[in-house]
């Protein structure tokens, strides 16, 4: 009886400190996963604010150009004229917002194979994906593939 509470005792001890162990790593895992991911985040979301603004300010130029059009006289229309123009090829020509081309994809790999000496659950891998417009400018974008591939693995 003492020998079978000893051996349950022992592999009690076991089973706490084994556990104490994948917990740690679990929490570890989900901290380096916590900081790739609030990276990623904060990179995208400076994008979407600088798009944004982009766009509030063409945005901004069309309404006020189709009211002075629509309750502006010729005059009006002739006087903003050079206004609206200049503003608009100043945006477009202008510092286009840093969309970033190589975002990463985080993920989870598990580790498959046990390991006798310690708890491995696997890790996380922060992969960078290569965005391309091709090597083409402006707004509308490449329209062949050309030789941009070639002698790339993608």
């Amino acid at each position: 009886k003492k020998a079978a509470d000893d051996i349950d005792a022992a592999a009690e001890e076991e089973i706490i400190y084994f556990t104490g162990l994948v917990r740690r790593q679990q929490t570890e895992l989900k901290d380096e996963l916590a900081v790739a991911t609030a990276t990623r985040s904060k990179q995208l979301s400076a994008t979407a604010d600088s798009v944004e603004s982009t766009l509030g300010c063409l945005s901004s130029t069309v309404d006020f150009s189709q009211k002075v059009a629509e309750h502006g006289s010729d005059f009006d229309v002739m006087n903003v004229y050079s206004d609206v123009t200049a503003r608009l090829e100043s945006l477009l020509k202008g510092q286009i917002p840093d969309i970033p081309d190589d975002i990463s994809y985080v993920m989870f790999v598990s580790c498959t194979e046990r390991d006798r000496k310690g708890i491995v659950l696997g890790n996380i891998v922060d992969q960078r994906m290569k965005f391309s417009t091709l090597g083409a400018t402006g707004r509308q974008g490449p329209t062949t593939l050309g030789d941009h591939y070639r002698g790339q693995d993608h």
